[in-house]
């Protein structure tokens, strides 16, 4: 993995600080896989055919959870157990009605790890430390029975079948985060050249925007059973026209964990004081799922086809969503027990002002640290201990974090469209034009329910006073999974195949297109709004991280003399979207400035740095004079991708059934040290000067 060049600077500079940084140019990914496979076939007679199958895969690997911004003491290491077993008896029944029938089995076991353990530091440019991904495990097992029939009739072609999955094992866990986590304002270039505002360096009073710690049991197990069912006809109306129509149900059991929610500590407590939150999800039982499809050869020769569909899919929730909720129903629990943040960052101030610390102004709405009787705006790292985990709780307690699955929670789906046109110039070029829109629905949104109200002195939480009345620990956080979240993708597709002809094989493509979600990456299962009171903002709504306007690849295959084979891959994309973010908790709802678009002056809006020395307080006071506004998500792009993979091939031939391949590939060729696409970058970091 290349190291961003920004980040691996920033790493050298931390070390030399005394920071327990480790950086590198690179991240090595060293990768090893074993996999063996036994199949057997047998004939019973001209009806009946019996397949069995059993597959064994085994894999390693290192560091797959680093990134460009971490440094060598991130790193981990991955394995893989993979099982997969079936057998399939295929029938005719008749000779237009043909049945299959299919039993499998599934085991996988991953593990994600990390041989050391130490603090997790967060800068915007670079992370040192533990990674916040592991350790983490998943594993289940899961038996399948299906059964599909297809029936011939005239023009019609009929499919029927249903699918039941059960699973009697579904879980693992997931230490999120497995070391306190130390969230700092800027960068070591910052926090070492600023002797204004850092006139201690990292010793500095109110260098941190935030501090976590976790402790308890982090697994999480389900059982589970899915099923589904469908109904398809493939008319063919005429030799020219044919229709596609069917429909499709589908209804799991238990994926949302509903069985748990019942013992799960947040849920609990919001039932005590009986807010509308405390209640249980219910799983989905309308999941029907219609499809249209159609192909019209325009001439009937089979060189124009126009062809179309629509139709609404619904997908599954992802098991990383209930998770946290699932923890905290365990007898003890896994949940922050330490959730600390500093509104501000330090700014230079005079002895007497108000709120003035050792030459730096001490936000008083910051959190206090334990054990040190100071905020976190006061404390200093180096100097002040960082609070020792305590023991796992039985019980949430005061500042402690929630995870609940909203009662009104649903399956995601999408609808989707599409319209193509195909053109065979001659039996070895094809010319073809597609329309492809998006729309998903109900995707889920992480929102803090238990926020701080900064409008109200001491910034209470919102279920502060119903907590104290009803004689219960103040909670800190509290995250509510809703199925809320929306996104849409476009896209305007044209491409070109070539098949190998006079030792030549190509294809192009281009692609126009477009992703929007809100905060974060379409079909997100982390994704949180930066305004936990309006999770559907205008401001949050802008391109997904993967967004690319234009995308261009060019691949081929040229027969070169000699039996060599020469494989060229191209690909050119425009620049992908980064997020500004301004690293400051204006709204005061407690997040720690992490979640927050930058704010930018309305007569310079392009200009992420100009409040970059803005206080909390300055920025709500501009954002209420409307004389700037929130960025919206996503509004910076990086640079133009360009990357050239190339493969040369032979292959020896030894009798009539033995081959011998000889290859070589060679990836990355136009490789630049380059910022394509970061996923976040605050206004106050150095490179947007």
């Amino acid at each position: 993995i290349p190291v961003n060049p920004t980040s691996y600077n920033e790493g050298v500079l931390a070390k030399g600080a005394g920071l327990p940084a480790d950086p590198a140019t690179s991240i090595p990914t060293p990768y090893f896989d074993w996999r063996y496979n036994g199949r057997y076939d047998h004939h019973f007679n001209e009806r009946n055919n019996l397949s069995l199958s059993y597959s064994n895969q085994n894999n390693t690997g290192q560091n797959d959870q680093s990134s460009s911004t971490t440094d060598l003491t991130g790193g981990n290491f991955t394995t893989n157990q993979l099982i997969l077993a079936s057998a399939n008896l295929s029938t005719v029944l008749t000779p237009t009605v043909v049945n299959s029938a299919t039993v499998g089995y599934q085991y996988w076991n991953n593990l994600i790890d990390s041989t050391t353990r130490s603090t997790n530091l967060t800068f915007p440019d670079l992370t040192i430390g533990t990674n916040i991904n592991v350790p983490q495990q998943s594993f289940q097992k899961k038996w399948q029975f299906k059964d599909d029939i297809s029936i011939t009739r005239g023009k019609h072609n009929f499919k029927v079948g249903f699918d039941y999955l059960w699973e009697p094992i579904l879980g693992g866990f997931f230490e999120n985060n497995p070391t306190p986590t130390l969230t700092f304002f800027d960068d070591p270039s910052t926090i070492l050249s600023d002797k204004v505002n850092y006139p201690l360096g990292f010793k500095t009073p109110g260098v941190l925007s935030g501090m976590t710690e976790t402790a308890g049991n982090p697994y999480f197990i389900l059982s589970t059973k899915m099923f589904g069912t469908y109904f398809q006809d493939d008319w063919k109306i005429s030799r020219r026209l044919t229709i596609n129509l069917g429909v499709r149900y589908d209804r799991d059991f238990n994926l949302n964990g509903a069985s748990e929610q019942a013992k799960a500590r947040g849920y609990l407590a919001l039932k005590a004081i009986g807010s509308p939150y405390g209640g249980i999800p219910k799983d989905d039982t309308k999941d029907f799922s219609p499809r249209v499809g159609f192909a019209f050869d325009i001439t009937g020769s089979g060189k124009h086809i126009l062809r179309g569909g629509f139709g609404i899919y619904y997908g599954q929730i992802f098991e990383n969503i209930p998770l946290f909720m699932i923890q905290s129903a365990n007898p003890t629990l896994f949940t922050n027990v330490l959730t600390l943040s500093n509104p501000s960052a330090p700014k230079a101030c005079a002895t007497g002002q108000p709120n003035c610390f050792l030459g730096v102004t001490a936000s008083p709405n910051a959190d206090l640290v334990p054990g040190t009787n100071k905020l976190l705006s006061q404390w200093q790292y180096g100097v002040d201990p960082i609070p020792p985990i305590p023991p796992p709780p039985t019980a949430l307690g005061t500042a402690n974090t929630g995870r609940i699955m909203d009662p009104n929670y649903h399956n995601p789906y999408t609808e989707q469209e599409n319209i193509g046109y195909s053109w065979s110039l001659n039996e070895r070029n094809v010319i073809e034009v597609d329309y492809v829109h998006v729309l998903s629905l109900r995707e889920n949104k992480n929102v803090n329910i238990n926020y701080k109200i900064p409008t109200i002195a001491g910034a209470p939480r919102v279920f502060s006073g119903a907590f104290a009345g009803a004689g219960l620990p103040i909670l800190g956080n509290i995250t509510d999974s809703l199925s809320v979240g929306r996104s849409r993708y476009d896209g305007f597709n044209v491409s070109y195949r070539r098949r190998l002809s006079k030792r030549v094989g190509l294809n192009a493509s281009y692609v126009l297109s477009r992703a929007l979600a809100y905060h974060g990456a379409a079909a997100s299962y982390s994704s949180a709004p930066s305004n936990v009171t309006n999770y559907l903002a205008s401001y949050d709504y802008g391109p997904s991280p993967s967004d690319e306007r234009h995308r261009f690849t060019l691949s081929g295959i040229v027969e070169l003399p000699w039996g060599i084979k020469f494989a060229p891959i191209m690909q050119l994309a425009s620049a992908r979207p980064y997020n500004p973010v301004q690293g400051v908790d204006y709204f005061g709802y407690g997040t720690g400035g992490t979640a927050e678009q930058a704010v930018v002056l309305n007569s310079d809006p392009h200009n992420y740095i100009a409040t970059k020395a803005y206080t909390a307080t300055q920025l709500q006071a501009c954002l209420s004079a409307a004389t700037c506004h929130i960025a919206g998500y996503d509004s910076a792009r990086g640079v133009p991708f360009f990357q050239l993979d190339t493969r040369f091939s032979k292959v020896f031939n030894f009798r009539e059934r033995m081959h011998l391949e000889f290859f070589f590939q060679a990836f990355d060729l136009t490789r630049s040290e380059e910022r394509r696409v970061g996923k976040e970058c605050r206004s106050r970091w150095s490179p947007y000067h």
